[in-house]
């Protein structure tokens, strides 16, 4: 147990605990008197299945050694002793997916490794624990999309795409370079009637009515309210409307299948000018005019290119067309405005970033497919097997034993409840109405010293007497209670009035030792005068503050009694 020596002590003080009495020598308290007692402590540390560890003197250490995979830390505040296991788990034991061959981790140090595959471009980011898988295809020119050919037949000047029951693919206008070759193309009508200046009063006739009832399945019929009515078709998203007087059509395309006609190309303000070219076109020019995210530039006469100012897919394309996945079906985009889900299954989150356009898949359940533990071996126990990877091991306390674990730190500490046994004279529960002091040292009687306000100290076995005179045989021992307050600091003086030290040991309610000149003037506690043989006559006791309080002590010679 532990030793409470007094702080700053003065040579020969003494110091008892536990019938054991110290010596100061002015370098270190020596044992004066009395045997050690011994704590209550481990003298055999037994490990079931292994050699007993004794303990070989009393000051034999216990060193615990930390083996593979263990580490151990001390508290010596709460006398505690944490063994904790460093073991690495394989932190992924099996990655499935669906079709394929299981991974496997071989080993606790095993690496998973995640390999970009065409198209696509995976960044980590160990400070949140994260891994992004993004595509890295993009659409940046005509000869990107699936269906335009132009590396079989390279286009040359003039030339446009036409659909050759395969592909898009460069083909020569109608007529040499795509303009009209005379009026007649542009008048609408057949026969004699054409754009002549001499022929300008041959008009034909227009029938009333030339529409009477437009219907379209599923929607309202439109109906011409007069001769002179007007039919307009508008175009909705993703559809162009072309008109063909002489032919009486009217054409609506697909826009998002991103066809161009390039044909001739001059720079306007705010975009650039089309001017069709040949037999069957209009002089007409139509403007390009670059929407938002696009850019237009006309790089010769006959081309223009237009480009996405944001990265990612080919505006109204399909942007993604297939989605291969080895050993899986194929995922392929049904049209322009198709979507890919992806589905987070089990222990899968998905989070995605339309600012950077990134999809991140995370795991969020690391050890659901694996046994964080597998076997708890303990010598000369039966093993402990982790049936299942939800399977729970419960650490139980024992008698003496208490376990605490901390869910932040992953730790649990497992520590002693036993004590050593009672670290001061009052824990002990069979000595309550008693202190140390008073039984110190043998004394042939014990006064028990109080005052009378600073009237005078009185003495038990005195009554009520104030300052008696009192009566003491040399070569004996006699005690004094102090119970006198701490304004009344008592004193042992010769006649004339000097301190006297010989023989004086003050011991504390906590067993703290005095001698000499350092046992005066206490105020609780015990003070004992083991009165030297050599003297006999008048003493004194009086209290340093209070001149009134003060008494004679006569000193008897045992010799002539």
């Amino acid at each position: 147990m532990p030793l409470n020596f007094p702080s700053n002590p003065a040579v020969d003080d003494e110091y008892t605990s536990n019938d054991v009495t110290w010596k100061f020598d002015g370098t270190v308290w020596n044992i004066e008197s009395g045997a050690v007692a011994s704590p209550n402590s481990f003298a055999t540390i037994a490990v079931a299945g292994q050699n007993s560890i004794a303990a070989d003197t009393a000051a034999d250490t216990l060193t615990l050694a930390a083996g593979s995979n263990v580490s151990i830390s001390t508290n010596s505040n709460t006398d505690t002793v944490t063994i904790s296991s460093s073991a690495a788990t394989n932190t992924f034991n099996r990655i499935s997916v669906a079709g394929q061959d299981d991974v496997i981790a071989d080993s606790s140090t095993d690496v998973l490794t995640l390999v970009a595959g065409s198209g696509m471009t995976i960044v980590t980011n160990n400070s949140n624990d994260s891994i992004t898988f993004t595509s890295s295809s993009a659409i940046s020119s005509i000869n990107d999309l699936t269906d335009v050919d132009t590396a079989t037949t390279p286009p040359t000047n003039g030339q446009v795409l036409k659909w050759n029951g395969t592909n898009w693919a460069p083909a020569t206008d109608i007529t040499a370079g795509g303009g009209g070759t005379d009026a007649d193309t542009l008048d609408g009508f057949d026969s004699g009637y054409y754009l002549n200046y001499n022929n300008l009063g041959n008009k034909p006739t227009i029938p009333s009515a030339i529409f009477s009832t437009i219907a379209v399945a599923g929607q309202s019929n439109v109906i011409a309210d007069s001769a002179t009515d007007t039919l307009t078709i508008v175009a909705g998203t993703g559809i162009s409307i072309t008109t063909d007087p002489i032919t009486d059509s009217v054409t609506l395309t697909n826009t998002v299948t991103n066809t161009t006609y390039a044909i001739s190309a001059e720079t306007a303000t705010g975009g650039v000018n089309l001017r069709l070219t040949g037999s069957d076109a209009s002089t007409d020019d139509v403007k390009l005019a670059a929407g938002s995210n696009v850019t237009l530039t006309r790089t010769d006469s006959n081309t223009i290119t237009i480009a996405a100012t944001v990265s990612g897919g080919g505006g109204a394309s399909n942007s993604f067309e297939t989605i291969s996945v080895a050993g899986q079906n194929n995922v392929v985009a049904d049209s322009s405005t198709d979507t890919l889900t992806l589905v987070a299954g089990t222990g899968i989150t998905i989070t995605t970033d339309n600012t950077t356009d990134a999809i991140t898949i995370t795991n969020s359940s690391p050890n659901t497919s694996q046994n964080v533990f597998s076997t708890v071996a303990v010598a000369g126990q039966s093993s402990v097997e982790a049936d299942s990877t939800t399977d729970t091991l419960t650490l139980a306390a024992g008698t003496g034993i208490s376990i605490t674990t901390n869910a932040s730190t992953d730790t649990v500490t497992i520590t002693s409840t036993v004590t050593s046994g009672a670290t001061a004279f009052t824990q002990l529960s069979d000595a309550s109405d008693l202190t140390v002091d008073e039984f110190y040292l043998p004394a042939i009687t014990k006064l028990v010293v109080t005052a009378n306000g600073t009237s005078g100290y009185r003495f038990d076995q005195y009554g009520t007497t104030d300052n008696p005179t009192m009566y003491a045989i040399n070569a004996t021992t006699i005690a004094f209670n102090l119970q006198v307050g701490g304004s009344h600091p008592f004193l042992i003086q010769t006649a004339g009035g000097s301190n006297y030290n010989d023989g004086l040991v003050h011991v504390s309610t906590m067993g703290v030792v005095s001698t000499g000149s350092n046992a005066q003037g206490k105020t609780s506690g015990t003070l004992y005068w083991k009165i030297p043989s050599s003297i006999s006559g008048n003493y004194k006791y009086q209290c340093s503050n209070h001149g009134g309080m003060a008494g004679t002590i006569t000193i008897k010679d045992i010799s002539v009694i």
